[in-house]
This record gives C-alpha cells, structure tokens and sequence, in this order.
C-alpha cells in the first residue's frame, strides 16, 4: 500500500498542486519535508511576482532539474536533485536562505527548458 500526500504551493501567481508518495502517511510527509517545499511568492532579487516554475535537462540531457525563474530581471532559483534517492531540494546559500541567482547576461544558456512559457504580447502587436 502506498499513500499520497498532497501539498499546494505557490510559486508567483501560480498555485501547483504537489503530490509526494510513500509507504505510510510518516514517508509522504517526510519526502515533502525534505523538498523543503515552501511558498514563493516573489523573486528573491528583484521581488517581483512574477515568476514561474520551469523544467530543464542538462546539455547532456541526462540529469533533469527544475528551475523558478523571474520574468522581470531573470533572476533564478534552482532546485537540486539528491543522486541516492532522487528527491528535489532547494539550493541555498550560506546562510541557509534560497540561493537566487541575479542574471549577469553571462550564465550559461546551453540547458532549454522543457516547456517554453508562451511570449506576451503587446496590445498593438494583435494578430488581427
């Protein structure tokens, strides 16, 4: 028997629905505890709210990982992933705070995220 623990987070002005599974109800909570899953509401450069949750594979496209990213200053937050056990954790820094990345146009572009989130749109620019 296995049960799924389900948690909502945010993720700018998303809300994901997040199930972790397990043996026991002990197990579940405890992978979602590890993921360390919390909300994130803004941008921890720029604070703004808009940001959104993006999947990767690395160049070699054997190692996915995921990634929030802001739209405004394309600042990013990335996820790690544990080689044992496969379970997501968020990066942090020294001092134990998520490890936002500010965007120096110089970070490396090689990795494409899996879904592409659809380009806005400018009023004047309306396809009819």
């Amino acid at each position: 028997m296995s049960v799924i623990y389900n948690a909502k987070v945010k993720v700018g002005k998303e809300t994901l629905l997040i199930g972790f599974t397990g043996r026991n109800l002990w197990e579940a909570k405890r992978k979602a505890q590890e993921l360390e899953y919390q909300d994130f509401t803004k941008c921890g450069c720029c604070g703004s709210d808009d940001i959104y949750l993006a999947a990767f594979l690395t160049k070699e496209k054997k190692y996915p990982y995921l990634k929030i990213v802001c739209r405004s200053c394309k600042g990013q937050l990335t996820f790690g992933e544990n080689s044992e056990t496969h379970d997501n954790y968020v990066r942090k820094d020294s001092n134990g705070n998520p490890a936002w990345e500010k965007f120096e146009g110089t970070q490396n572009t090689s990795s494409k995220p899996e879904s592409k989130p659809e380009p806005e749109q400018a009023e004047d620019d309306l396809p009819f």
